[in-house]
């Protein structure tokens, strides 16, 4: 009959149309697959794996790989490999390995970034320490530590109304009868020998 014929032939299209669909998601999974390594070399191994293993025209077996690539929660997982249907399966791994995808580009744009600021620290350290070494050899300004230590001294000396004392006395003997009691005066000398001591 005619309308039996019809129907074949619609279900013959229905069926092309089909296979179109599923070979067209199959080609965006191999291709999201393929820019997911490119982005994030820790899923290399996968694709050698993919390569030797998975039939790329057995929509359900690439479905599934692709599947296996997404860090999603368990539950879409889970979804995706138990869908029947196979245009509906496909559908389901390419959004989670496009999902994958996106967030390898967004890991890698935060690492570039954080590089960039790095190296930009890094460089202006370095300038600044060229800065400094070339202004003490210059004379031109001692460094900020040295200074600071210096200036500590001089306020020290200058509250006691002395001169830094002799090497060669005791921490009594320097700052006996002095306004800062000399428990304290040796302290504060301590200090003062630490900081100058720490590294540039």
């Amino acid at each position: 009959t005619r309308s039996g014929k019809a129907r074949k032939r619609r279900a013959v299209k229905d069926e092309a149309s089909r296979g179109d669909l599923v070979r067209a998601l199959s080609n965006e999974i191999v291709a999201a697959i393929r820019e997911l390594v490119q982005l994030n070399p820790l899923y290399r191994e996968h694709m050698q794996y993919f390569t030797q293993r998975v039939d790329i025209a057995d929509p359900f077996k690439l479905a599934d790989f692709a599947a296996s690539l997404a860090t999603a929660p368990g539950e879409d997982l889970q979804a995706a490999l138990e869908e029947r249907d196979v245009v509906a399966r496909l559908r389901r791994s390419l959004e989670l390995v496009s999902r994958e995808r996106e967030l390898s580009k967004l890991q890698q744009e935060i690492s570039q970034q954080v590089e960039t600021k790095l190296s930009s620290q890094q460089r202006t350290f370095l300038l600044n320490e060229q800065l400094k070494t070339i202004k003490k050899e210059l004379g031109v300004e001692t460094d900020d530590k040295e200074a600071l230590v210096k200036k500590y001294r001089t306020r020290v000396d200058a509250l006691e109304g002395t001169t830094t004392a002799d090497d060669e006395e005791t921490a009594e003997q320097k700052w006996a009868g002095g306004v800062i009691p000399a428990i304290a005066r040796a302290a504060i000398e301590e200090e003062l020998t630490k900081l100058a001591a720490l590294e540039k």
